[in-house]
């Protein structure tokens, strides 16, 4: 394997739990920024940033030093510039056959993790639990930790604006997070209020792109018959998707 060489690049980087502001308290669930970081950033090779950078033909050579230096550092950009957001989109967001789910969950980590002008959790989380439960091992625990902490946390921006309410958890981070565990462990007592939760937000009225309703189908749908919290949940999320 070639070694991590680009070009240098300045540009500020921060520990993953910095680029958010915790401003609730999600009883019963581990909250962590670092750990799916962590492991997946061990894993990925040259050879995938490559690729990553890649994706976007025009900006790969601006795009790969940056990559690089988030790799090695373990740390990441407090905010997604155009270098390399744009090129974690464009892999994040593949739903192509035959994706690289490692290279797709750690692109899709950076994209949770550091807020960025066009990132929207809806088009990220799904492919998230997708990839972290094909690649198996710890990762699908970590990443619940990863959603969790997402659905407790606030953009710094956000959550400095006077008035705003901030004791509500994100929606979709949970929902994700919820698909997560109950495809790990349909046992898990704390489903039955996160389900409830779930279904009395605005959850259900978010537009479920393919990957959500693969999940929704292949997770929630075979517990119906025995879960009748989730079965609430999953009729409401079913109904939306049909309007």
């Amino acid at each position: 394997m070639r070694a991590f060489c680009a070009v240098p690049v300045d540009i500020a980087l921060v520990a993953p739990g910095n680029t958010r502001v915790v401003v609730r308290e999600l009883p019963g669930w581990p909250l962590s920024a670092s750990a799916l970081f962590d492991r997946l950033n061990g894993r990925i090779t040259r050879e995938q940033l490559l690729r990553i950078a890649s994706s976007d033909p025009f900006g790969a050579h601006l795009h790969f030093p940056v990559l690089v230096r988030i790799r090695l550092s373990g740390q990441v950009p407090p905010r997604l510039a155009f270098d390399p957001g744009e090129a974690l989109r464009l892999t994040g967001w593949s739903d192509r056959p035959g994706v690289d789910h490692l290279a797709r969950a750690w692109c899709c980590t950076l994209l949770t993790i550091a807020p960025g002008g066009d990132d929207d959790l809806v088009t990220v989380a799904a492919k998230l639990v997708e990839s972290c439960q094909v690649l198996g091992g710890d990762l699908p625990e970590l990443a619940g930790q990863l959603l969790a902490w997402r659905a407790a946390t606030e953009d710094p921006d956000i959550a400095r604006l006077p008035g705003r309410d901030h004791g509500r958890a994100d929606p979709v981070a949970l929902l994700a997070l919820l698909l997560l565990r109950a495809a790990t462990d349909p046992t898990d007592t704390r489903l039955v209020d996160l389900a409830r939760t779930l279904a009395d937000s605005d959850a259900p009225a978010v537009p479920m792109p393919r990957p959500w309703r693969r999940l929704i189908d292949t997770i929630l749908t075979p517990l119906r018959p025995t879960h009748p919290d989730l079965d609430r949940l999953a009729d409401a999320l079913v109904r939306a998707d049909t309007r």
